[in-house]
């Protein structure tokens, strides 16, 4: 499968690609904020844009690339619920086993990393230990979501998946799902079930709307 970066076709990087090429950087730095301007010159996000938009050439959330306007190493550029929305991964439904190359975060935009292997991510951590390849468990709070490159592994199948030409609306939908939050409408409201209870109406749609916003970036 290919990506299109900058007008030319991009052949996309197998998960086990995208996993090593992020572990040549452990042991670089943190800069919360950091545009990636150099490798180490970067926070959570950015590291993972530096990944797949420098070192692969792949479009990134936002459909820019690296060095075009507006992203690294011009800005910061895509953020973690970015990533959750991105049109270019495929979120796992539950039961879907995460593969070297997924994507691992923590939502809506708290922190994200790339599976290296079962249980294990490379991130850029925090100022104290920088890039560096850690347990996927305890390293940040929220709830976690798996998202796969298009094209860099077997596509996920559980329900919650989505496509590149999902829209930001179901991209949401599909997270929620893997997070066991259902969205549905009921007699023209909206309905979110939360641990088997819904929500529905002013709240829920209040609800809805806020998880929409931040999976855009606002």
């Amino acid at each position: 499968m290919a990506n299109k970066a900058g007008g030319q076709a991009v052949t996309v990087p197998s998960g086990t690609d995208i996993a090593s090429d992020a572990l040549k950087y452990q042991g670089l730095g943190y800069v919360w904020g950091g545009n990636a301007s150099r490798p180490g010159d970067w926070d959570c996000s950015a590291f993972v844009s530096y990944v797949l938009g420098h070192d692969f050439g792949l479009t990134l959330p936002g459909g820019g690339t690296y060095g075009s306007s507006g992203y690294p190493p011009n800005s910061h550029g895509p953020v973690v619920s970015d990533y959750a929305a991105w049109s270019g991964a495929t979120t796992l439904g539950k039961g879907e086993a995460a593969q070297a190359g997924d994507l691992v975060m923590w939502l809506p935009d708290t922190h994200i990393g790339i599976v290296i292997g079962p249980g294990q991510m490379i991130s850029a951590l925090d100022t104290q230990l920088g890039t560096v390849a850690s347990a996927i468990g305890g390293a940040a709070s929220g709830t976690i979501a798996y998202r796969r490159v298009n094209g860099a592994g077997t596509a996920p199948s559980g329900a919650g998946g989505t496509s590149a030409t999902t829209s930001v609306g179901s991209s949401l939908a599909g997270i929620l799902a893997a997070a066991g939050i259902g969205v549905g409408v009921a007699g023209g409201l909206v309905v979110l079930v939360v641990g088997g209870a819904a929500v529905a109406g002013v709240i829920g749609a209040a609800l809805l709307a806020a998880a929409i916003a931040r999976a855009r970036g606002g």
